[in-house]
């Protein structure tokens, strides 16, 4: 029997306002519907009880009338639109209405409405047409036979489960792979008790999109009229493929380092199958690359585009091998790219500048051993001590601190480029750090003496 227990505020099950548009209560729906659909969701009994339950309250509210009844009624809003009267009215002791009921004969109208549930019960059961709301139950199953290069998008959500159908001319939601969606496939639904009918999807349906199901809604268990059914399209997602919002398919492909500075070609996975895209030298994490006519379908057969976006993955010092690490230390000694250049020109106003070649720094700098400098930078042992007895760059005790492994690369560079000896190259070295710092703090100077006026 109904009670005032029973009452299930539907506002609060979508999670919207008493004054929300049709708009967002639709909003509000296919975003609930997809969170707990039995797709996404399987042996999940909680969310099969979820998704019921934000049915039954989009199926009112969806409804402008229904949704007025509710307002007034409450709890009673089904049995006010059968002619019954609303909560807390009922004719004079003894007096009989229209139905030929006498109304004298209840305490309160929930007593009435308590024998009106028992009889509604015995009639929804005696037409076998549903649940207690009065609600259809259909099957949703994927068949088979969509096209086999489409197997790139299978990730395993064909499954059998059931749900809801709304009233009539409401909305249902039905989750289909990615493959399905672009190939286009037959859903077959089937009524309880009735024969199975098929639905077709057209290839290159999009989340969102509805397909209208004439005289497949809810049966009215007086009027025996069907309403029709409103299929909701939406999208299980995908481990490798995603649809944007221009329907463009989007993926991501990771490049190592020596693939992003000297270009490579890749193999990547698309809707036809595997294609060669040619990477060109010099990419930057980030990048997107497109492949045109290869995203997905449109109506009238023409394709979107696949973009491609490359994300350069740097190896783990564990997985390196010993060739590969001597080859990156190699390059470190030698680049002449140096994408840091400018931070040596870069100050926060106001602030003291630091200098962070000073001795004075209490950080500990990892210590190299003259052997291991040597591999890093191909300067030979003996050179190398002959440059610290120079000066040209400290040592202590046969090893080496880190920023001065930089200072010698730098050396290096320098003398490569200008043509002078290692000592001419250590003091140029010198006076062009010195120039930055007298630069840097200059316009820390001049940047305090603006703001003083």
């Amino acid at each position: 029997m109904a009670t005032t227990q029973d009452f299930k505020d539907y506002y609060a099950i979508l999670g919207v306002d008493k004054t929300a548009s049709q708009d967002a209560i639709k909003k509000a729906y296919r975003k609930l519907a997809r969170k707990h659909h039995p797709d996404l969701n399987p042996d999940d009994k909680t969310a099969e009880a979820k998704f019921k339950e934000i049915n039954e309250a989009y199926e009112v509210l969806s409804d402008e009338e229904n949704r007025k009844k509710y307002d007034q009624y409450g709890q009673y809003w089904k049995y006010a639109q059968e002619g019954m009267p609303p909560p807390g009215t009922r004719p004079p002791q003894g007096q009989t209405t229209d139905f030929g009921q006498d109304f004298g004969q209840y305490t309160n109208f929930n007593d009435f409405i308590d024998e009106l549930n028992d009889f509604i019960d015995e009639l929804l059961h005696r037409y076998g047409q549903g649940d207690r709301q009065g609600r259809r139950v259909y099957r949703y199953y994927t068949t088979d036979g969509y096209p086999e290069e489409a197997d790139e998008f299978d990730d395993g959500y064909r499954s059998v489960y059931h749900s809801y159908a709304p009233h009539p001319d409401t909305e249902a939601a039905i989750v289909l792979t990615m493959a399905e969606a672009f190939q286009g496939v037959v859903k077959q639904l089937q009524l309880e008790g009735e024969k199975p009918f098929k639905v077709r999807v057209p290839a290159g349906a999009k989340p969102g999109s509805r397909i209208r199901i004439k005289g497949k809604g809810r049966m009215n268990p007086f009027t025996k009229a069907h309403g029709d059914l409103y299929v909701t399209i939406d999208l299980a997602p995908h481990p490798f493929f995603k649809l944007d919002d221009n329907n463009n398919i989007t993926c991501e492909v990771n490049l190592t380092p020596d693939e992003a500075v000297l270009g490579t070609e890749l193999q990547v996975p698309t809707p036809d199958g595997p294609v060669t895209m040619k990477i060109p030298a010099g990419v930057k994490s980030g990048q997107v690359l497109r492949l045109r006519g290869k995203g997905w379908k449109l109506p009238k057969g023409q394709r979107t585009d696949q973009l491609v976006k490359l994300n350069i993955v740097a190896p783990k010092a564990t997985d390196l091998s010993e060739i590969e690490r001597t080859s990156y230390e190699t390059i470190r000694a030698n680049r002449t790219f140096n994408p840091h250049a400018n931070l040596k020109d870069i100050t926060f106003m106001n602030d003291d500048i630091i200098d962070l070649s000073s001795s004075d720094l209490t950080a500990e700098e990892p210590l190299y051993t003259i052997e291991q400098v040597a591999s890093m930078t191909a300067i030979s042992v003996t050179l190398i001590r002959r440059l610290a007895d120079l000066n040209v760059i400290e040592a202590e005790q046969d090893q080496i601190h880190a920023r001065e492994v930089t200072r010698l690369t730098q050396v290096l560079r320098l003398r490569r480029d200008l043509g002078v000896n290692w000592i001419g190259a250590g003091m140029v070295l010198d006076m062009s750090q010195e120039i930055a710092r007298l630069r840097a703090r200059l316009h820390a100077y001049e940047s305090r003496q603006s703001t003083n006026e």
